[in-house]
């Protein structure tokens, strides 16, 4: 059968009242690899009231989205019009799985905006898949870790970035790849993370468990400078507790 699958990304204005600004996602052929749907969407209820767009995450780049709502890659919408496009797309395109990065974040923003907005929700329709749980074959390969302590893709706590900036750029091999934070776009790179997992035979259908600390196991420096004196602390893990550093070799 040729299978096709939705993914999708939000942008929203905050993390506990996640009013989402900005939607967009890709339809995907499972047998030809064809992108054959790509939308982007800004929600007119949020982008036209000022004082609240101005708190969003990443609002410094609404010269962004304006140039995509005058090239006319980006479309302005009411939330409930946007929701029903996308069931449209769904039904259409006899979609079974949709998937985002992280999709508890993703499935909360929808919940939440279309139970504020009292409109028809998506998720209704179909299974949605958290990208990170299907990963694994790609952040436990040694050419992973190898590429990331190179490219210097390492947290302040010594952990492998497994974030999807950091799977890009390894699946791309292109370590200056810089995530650009619109619905789409993000929507496009999680896609071809998708390509790449179907293409090495990985069922994308099952998730597994999602890892988010894996520690790179080299030996870092932690420096402190106290009284004109430098002390070196040798680390390979790094935790924070109630502004406690604690290292562990």
């Amino acid at each position: 059968m040729n299978e096709k699958i939705l993914i999708f990304d939000t942008e929203t204005i905050g993390l506990e009242k996640a009013f989402c600004y900005n939607i967009g996602w890709v339809v995907l052929d499972l047998e030809t690899y064809e992108k054959i749907v790509k939308k982007d969407y800004v929600v007119k209820q949020f982008w036209e009231n000022k004082p609240l767009f101005e708190t969003a995450y990443y609002s410094d780049k609404k010269d962004i989205y304006i140039k995509l709502l005058r090239s006319r890659k980006a479309k302005i919408k009411h939330y409930g019009h946007i929701m029903l496009e996308l069931i449209k797309d769904i039904e259409n395109y006899n979609i079974k799985y949709m998937y985002a990065f992280n999709s508890p974040f993703d499935m909360k923003v929808l919940n939440f905006n279309c139970e504020w907005f009292k409109c028809s929700n998506p998720l209704d329709y179909v299974k949605t898949l958290d990208i990170r749980a299907l990963i694994n074959n790609i952040i436990f390969d040694k050419n992973y870790k190898d590429f990331c302590i190179k490219n210097n893709l390492i947290t302040p706590a010594n952990n492998l970035q497994v974030n999807a900036e950091a799977i890009y750029k390894f699946i791309s091999q292109d370590p200056d790849f810089i995530e650009e934070h619109t619905a789409l776009s993000d929507s496009l790179i999680e896609t071809e993370i998708l390509i790449y997992l179907h293409k090495k035979g990985i069922d994308i259908m099952e998730e597994k468990k999602v890892y988010n600390k894996i520690t790179s196991n080299i030996e870092r420096d932690f420096i402190i400078n106290y009284e004109n004196e430098t002390y070196v602390f040798k680390y390979k893990t790094k935790t924070t507790r109630k502004e406690t550093i604690y290292l562990k070799r």
